[in-house]
């Protein structure tokens, strides 16, 4: 802790890192309140760490380095002046040896935090799914809940930095998202970006043709285009919205049958044959065709459960009521009338 004869220059950096506890923390308050010069000393070493925090702006390090040296160099008993022999004014340093082991702590803590906080705590960490994994469910650092699709990629630091939450995704995860006002959680999706402050929604990046998909399940999402922050739109609970070259559009969806890849549940109500079809052929990992030209359009309805319902009772209802039948061949399977 703290005494009268030197500054505890370790514990100031572990305090400005944020992982002091409720009694260092007690400490360091007491310590400022001493003087008017203590405070500004910490004023000075605070902007000099938020500095040396900022890794991701092009900055010189070494002057950063050099900046907090000085600050502690030049602090209050730290250097003296005298006039020699000739009248003339030099200053030296103070041979007050704990002054000088001070200051080497807190160039020797800072330089500990900062290789931690500065690479380690920005290091990222990638998690990726095989393509055969249906679901994983992972946490990231601020208890914000992944749950990824398969053949699915995430980077994310191993800490967030101070004003913001950063991930990169590649595939399709559903988020989960734990609320924090002042940092905003901020996905970077192919052509997109997903910025929130709380809420659960889904990103699908898989598709070339539809571009990137987002639903949301509750909360609202900005969506906007990576390039173009200018480019973007609030998206709502069942909006689901789309980014394709640099045109957002945005409908609404009746059910959750964009996120039944994680909840198992298919819900077809008055639903286009082609959009069970493709929920189906990612459930089962199949691959079914609808031969006839229209057919596709044909309407069905029924709720099903995966994977308690076999794809073989699923077609059968779905052919009972439109009056199709099933054809498997070289992996496919086909429906026709």
């Amino acid at each position: 802790m703290f005494n009268k004869r030197n500054t505890d220059w370790n514990l100031l950096a572990k305090h400005l890192a944020g992982e002091t506890g409720e009694l260092e923390s007690s400490a360091v308050e007491k310590w400022l309140d001493k003087s008017p010069a203590n405070r500004t000393l910490f004023k000075q070493l605070k902007s000099d760490w938020k500095m040396m925090d900022t890794m991701n702006k092009q900055f010189n390090v070494d002057n950063a380095w050099n900046k907090l040296h000085d600050r502690i160099i030049t602090h209050e008993g730290f250097v003296s002046y005298e006039r020699n022999d000739q009248g003339e004014i030099h200053h030296r340093s103070l041979t007050f040896m704990p002054l000088r082991i001070a200051a080497s702590l807190l160039l020797i803590a800072v330089l500990g935090f900062s290789l931690v906080y500065l690479t380690g705590r920005y290091q990222n960490i990638t998690v990726k799914t095989a393509a055969n994994e249906r679901l994983r469910q992972i946490e990231l650092p601020d208890g914000t809940g992944v749950f990824l699709n398969s053949d699915t990629r995430i980077s994310y630091p191993k800490r967030f930095r101070q004003h913001t939450r950063e991930v990169t995704l590649t595939g399709e995860a559903f988020f989960e998202v734990s609320p924090d006002e002042v940092r905003p959680f901020l996905i970077h999706a192919e052509d997109a970006d997903i910025k929130v402050l709380g809420t659960t929604f889904n990103v699908d990046t898989r598709s070339k043709l539809q571009g990137v998909e987002v639903y949301v399940t509750s909360g609202i999402v900005e969506l906007s285009e990576a390039e173009n922050q200018v480019n973007h739109i609030l998206l709502h609970q069942g909006d689901l919205g789309t980014i394709l070259m640099n045109r957002i559009n945005i409908t609404r969806s009746d059910n959750e049958n964009p996120i039944a890849w994680k909840t198992g549940i298919m819900d077809f109500q008055d639903t286009r044959l082609s959009e069970a079809v493709k929920i189906l052929n990612e459930l089962y990992r199949v691959n079914i065709v609808c031969l006839e030209p229209g057919l596709d359009t044909t309407q069905t309805n029924g709720t099903y459960h995966y994977p308690e319902e076999s794809l073989d009772q699923i077609l059968a209802i779905l052919c009972k009521q439109n009056g199709m039948k099933v054809e498997k061949s070289n992996n496919r399977i086909y429906l026709s009338k």
